[in-house]
């Protein structure tokens, strides 16, 4: 059964991390159960995926038109023009790891409280789906391969791991292990 008891594993009733369910809570509880909120929430990170999409190839080639020929060739696999209108949290974490890249992109090594927004932004798209590690990899290991950058790896670490292991930690601690 669906419904199984929480002493045995997987101990949950829902392999979703807390991002998604939390932004779908406000339209529960106004408009009560309904696939309305998650629908509309899934539609507008897809459209969001794609503005950065377009915003950070329009950054990095300096060409509109052809940033936004790949930005609209985002919407052509079967599979996002599918989860796009149906309430997945992919699409979501999707955009949450572009909204990363691209503040990666525009804000490069600047000091300061803004530097660590994209690590931010990559810790709430693991929290939206745990294997949305690739952008934050694909960041860090740019930081690696830079020699100017290098000294900003460990603070970049420490700000896309300290928030996504601290709150591991305190739903673990608050669910007994079963967050876990």
């Amino acid at each position: 059964t669906f419904f199984g008891d929480l002493q045995r594993y997987p101990m949950v009733l829902s392999n979703y991390p807390p991002v998604y369910p939390l932004l779908n809570v406000p339209g529960f509880q106004l408009f009560g159960p309904s696939l309305f909120q998650p629908r509309l929430l899934s539609l507008l990170a897809t459209l969001a995926l794609a503005a950065f999409l377009f915003a950070l190839l329009r950054r990095r080639t300096g060409n509109a038109s052809m940033a936004a020929s790949f930005a609209l060739l985002f919407f052509a696999p079967w599979f996002v023009q599918t989860w796009a209108a149906t309430a997945r949290i992919d699409m979501l974490a999707q955009m949450l790891s572009m909204a990363g890249l691209y503040a990666f992109d525009r804000l490069g090594a600047r000091e300061g409280f803004r530097r660590h927004v994209p690590f931010w932004l990559f810790g709430l798209g693991f929290y939206t789906r745990q294997t949305t590690l690739v952008a934050p990899a694909a960041a860090l290991g740019s930081l690696l391969l830079e020699p100017p950058r290098r000294r900003d790896f460990p603070r970049a670490l420490a700000a896309f791991g300290g928030p996504v292991l601290g709150v591991l930690l305190a739903m673990t601690v608050a669910t007994r292990g079963q967050a876990w």
